[in-house]
């Protein structure tokens, strides 16, 4: 017989989850622009990142520092208004 261990719940990643869940019903954009700006800075300090398979800064700059960069571009777009995008538009 193996013996069962149990985890630590994560609760930083089950909270989140459960606003990432809230703000997709609510259409809160803004929410997206906080976890992309938490992700790049996260990964600025780990030196890693995750798209679609992990990417570090040692062994593949040019992606990690594009994904870095296109992690707080789209937190900016995230942060501008709707109306702003229609305006654009014509």
């Amino acid at each position: 017989m193996t013996a069962t261990t149990r985890t630590a719940l994560k609760w930083k990643a089950a909270l989140a989850l459960i606003f990432i869940i809230i703000a997709s019903i609510m259409n809160w954009n803004w929410v997206w622009g906080i976890l992309f700006i938490f992700w790049a800075i996260n990964d600025l300090i780990l030196g890693e990142t995750h798209l679609v398979e992990r990417i570090t800064r040692a062994d593949n700059p040019p992606i990690y520092w594009l994904t870095i960069v296109a992690w707080f571009v789209l937190s900016a777009f995230m942060f501008v208004p709707e109306a702003f995008w229609q305006s654009l538009g014509g």
